[in-house]
């Protein structure tokens, strides 16, 4: 077998889904969110496979908004209030990720977090979980306009497997209309 070319420098793991448990947790914020407006509890199964696209995703099973919903904003900000003071009480690193981190600092290799979650709440998990507090996060930024942020929300609603045409996304923005075009990897603005 043919060695690759380059040497691994270090690794980088997502947190929530992949060496930590949190499903747990932000599926108990969604319930109390839906106990406080009467809604019957749904199972932890419902919340599991979206706990890697937090609020986001929680609030898409507890009551079927997305980020292009009017009522999602206040619904995302009481989400991560209540979250923020209950994000430790069933979280847990999985199975095995202690024997993934002895053996990455046993090689000396270096090893961190690249995650979405708040930078806020990420540092409280790393602080309430002592095996990972080493690794440090890279916290994901996107910085551009208004609108590119609310496409780029829309597109973090597609669930995982699926698949949408760049018709469909646009028809997600009815007032929106074509200002940009790109050329040979430039952007000029049509209008």
């Amino acid at each position: 077998m043919k060695r690759p070319p380059f040497a691994v420098q270090a690794v980088l793991f997502d947190m929530d889904g992949t060496l930590v448990d949190s499903a747990p947790d932000l599926a108990l914020d969604a319930q109390r969110m839906r106990a406080a407006r009467g809604l019957e509890p749904l199972p932890l199964s419902a919340y599991r496979p979206h706990a890697s696209s937090g609020a986001r995703g929680m609030l898409r099973v507890a009551f079927g908004h997305s980020p292009a919903d009017d009522a999602y904003e206040s619904l995302r900000k009481e989400f991560l209030l209540e979250y923020s003071r209950c994000l430790l009480e069933h979280t847990a690193c999985f199975d095995g990720v202690d024997q993934l981190v002895a053996t990455l600092t046993d090689a000396r290799l270096p090893w961190g977090i690249v995650t979405n979650k708040a930078q806020h709440l990420t540092r409280q998990v790393l602080a309430g979980l002592p095996l990972l507090a080493p690794a440090g996060a890279v916290p994901v930024e996107l910085i551009g306009t208004a609108f590119q942020h609310r496409v780029w929300q829309a597109l973090m609603t597609i669930p995982r497997g699926s698949t949408l045409s760049y018709a469909e996304l646009a028809s997600m923005f009815p007032r929106a209309s074509a200002e940009y075009e790109y050329l040979h990897g430039q952007c000029l603005k049509v209008r």
